[in-house]
């Protein structure tokens, strides 16, 4: 500030009236006004705003590069830390997301394999909630319908004609042997304990007295036929076994049959809407067998509720249907996303499932890193170092190309393995990089540097303009009056250093806002229409002055806080 107000008193230009007494000596128009004419005799009318920060271009193409870089790599983009370049960043970042593939969307499901659990779908952006969306609806629908088939007379004349079929068969065997013994004096006997034969005379049976008196020969007779008859019955007795698991086995055929028709049924649109997705077409065959399978889970659940209908988040709560739910994880395509928190939730994301041990979650949050599908996780590096186990974390879920969610309610990490296809850009200034580097010294090895804005530019003809623009449309956007060519300059020269004698401009606006309202205040207590140099140098003098005050009163609040 010293070496600026210096610069101002030898130019010899004396500042106008009215100017507060302890900056009336200085000079106003800086040197830049006798080169090139960027500012002399202008106003900031005069250019056109650019709501940007200085190098926008330059780190544009810096940063196409990265629409180039695989998925699940790592970049280093070096920058200043101020609001505006990481404003700027998110932009630009915003612009290459737009030339990148977009990533599938990654969908939650019930694996129908024998051994269970859940398997991990990769579909299409556009189509994972769809499919989602319409599994849903599907099960609601066989909530209805299938309880329907199952009641209809249709399926119980069916199941009826299996049971006469049955019958008829069983006991038109035992009737035929019982007409054969009867020809020949033999009863078959009905029994608490089953069947019986027994000698018959005139169609009662024969005590057991009786047939002791018998003459030999004809008592071995009759012990031939008995014996003859147990073994035909026994037969019979057999073949009933037989057709009982026959009549079962149709049974589970009709019932089948019927749930398979109920289930093409609600389905068959799906099918054909996701016929050409192998991912979605495999899942829905698989889905069809198991509905199939489980068809007397709706049934049961109809009987529940005593026959009324159900609304659809009944449907979607009901346990006994949560193999059927679909969840999807991360939506797909590709976005800027800058994680709420460095924790496992913020950046790999927490799937509940209720607490009630199933294997499809309930509520699926996805974390950063899937959030973000095929595009950018910006993380602050000083952030990054300052969590212990950020990076740590960040660096295994690059180089695996999955994330683990939290388990909740548990609190453990899930065995549930998510594809990620982001790329992590840390933001931060060289001396960031450094310190990063030195804590790991895989750092240098698998992070990709890039320099988007550098602190300091070389103060050219179009470095001047670009400057004016962005400050330009800081004035507009703040509704303040239009500023002098001068004072655009003043400013300029206030964030101007020389090293080897070439004039170097910061890219620090940060404090630009504040300076031009004090700047615009002064002007307008003084009654005038354009805001002059000598009004930019009683906002810097202003903003010095409380910048001094405000670290005394840190200092003295410090020492106090000491003794």
């Amino acid at each position: 500030m010293f070496k600026f107000l210096q610069r101002l008193e030898k130019s010899g230009v004396p500042l106008g009236a009215g100017e507060p007494a302890a900056i009336q000596d200085d000079a106003a128009p800086p040197d830049a006004l006798a080169r090139g004419g960027t500012f002399e005799g202008k106003t900031s009318s005069d250019f056109e705003p650019q709501a940007r920060v200085l190098g926008y271009d330059t780190a544009r193409t810096a940063l196409a590069r990265l629409a180039h870089s695989k998925p699940c790599s790592i970049h280093f983009v070096s920058a200043p830390r101020t609001s505006g370049h990481v404003k700027a960043i998110a932009g630009l970042l915003t612009e290459q997301v737009a030339t990148l593939a977009p990533s599938d969307a990654v969908v939650v499901a019930q694996s129908f394999e024998r051994d269970g659990g859940v398997q991990i779908l990769r579909l299409p952006a556009d189509g994972a909630q769809r499919l989602a969306a319409s599994v849903a609806d599907a099960i609601e629908m066989l909530s209805v319908t299938l309880a329907a088939a199952f009641d209809a007379d249709s399926y119980k004349v069916a199941s009826i004609a299996l049971e006469e079929e049955l019958r008829s068969g069983h006991d038109g065997a035992i009737d035929a042997l019982k007409r054969r013994a009867q020809a020949q004096n033999i009863g078959i006997l009905r029994t608490p304990q089953g069947y019986a034969v027994a000698p018959m005379h005139e169609g009662r049976v024969v005590s057991a007295d009786v047939f002791k008196a018998l003459p030999d020969g004809l008592k071995s007779d009759v012990e031939a036929k008995l014996a003859a008859f147990e073994n035909e019955l026994s037969g019979v007795l057999s073949e009933r076994t037989t057709l009982q698991h026959d009549y079962w086995s149709r049974l589970r055929e009709l019932d089948r049959e019927v749930a398979s028709l109920t289930v093409r049924a609600a389905l068959g649109p799906l099918t054909k809407e996701f016929a050409k997705s192998p991912a979605a077409a495999a899942y829905l065959e698989a889905l069809g067998s198991d509905l199939t399978r489980n068809a007397a889970l709706f049934v049961s659940a109809h009987q529940r509720a005593q026959g009324r209908a159900r609304a659809p988040i009944e449907i979607a709560s009901d346990p006994h249907l949560a193999r059927f739910r679909l969840n999807v994880l991360a939506a797909g395509g590709s976005s800027v996303t800058a994680p709420h928190g460095l924790g496992r939730a913020s950046l790999c994301g927490v799937i509940n499932t209720g607490g009630r041990g199933q294997s499809v979650p309930d509520v699926i949050c996805p974390g950063a890193l899937l959030s973000a599908g095929s595009g950018f996780v910006v993380i602050d590096a000083r952030e990054l170092m300052a969590h212990s186990q950020a990076w740590p974390l960040v660096k295994r879920t690059l180089q695996s190309g999955s994330a683990h969610p939290l388990e909740e309610p548990a609190g453990q990490v899930s065995d549930i393995a998510v594809p990620v296809a982001a790329r992590v850009i840390v933001t931060g200034e060289m001396e960031d990089f450094v310190a990063w580097n030195k804590e790991d010294r895989d750092v240098a090895r698998i992070v990709a540097l890039v320099t988007a804005f550098e602190p300091k530019v070389a103060l050219t003809a179009a470095i001047e303009r670009e400057f004016a623009s962005i400050v330009c449309a800081q004035i507009a956007g703040s509704g303040l009056q239009p500023f002098a060519g001068a004072a655009i300059a003043a400013l300029m020269h206030e964030r101007t250093d020389t090293a080897g004698g070439v004039p170097l401009l910061s890219t620090d606006l940060d404090a630009l806002d504040e300076i031009l309202v004090l700047a615009d205040q002064s002007a307008k207590a003084q009654g005038l229409k354009v805001t002059e140099a000598r009004d930019v140098l009683a906002a810097l003098k202003q903003r010095a002055d409380s910048l001094g005050i405000l670290a005394a009163y840190e200092g003295s609040t410090r020492r106090g806080v000491a003794s």
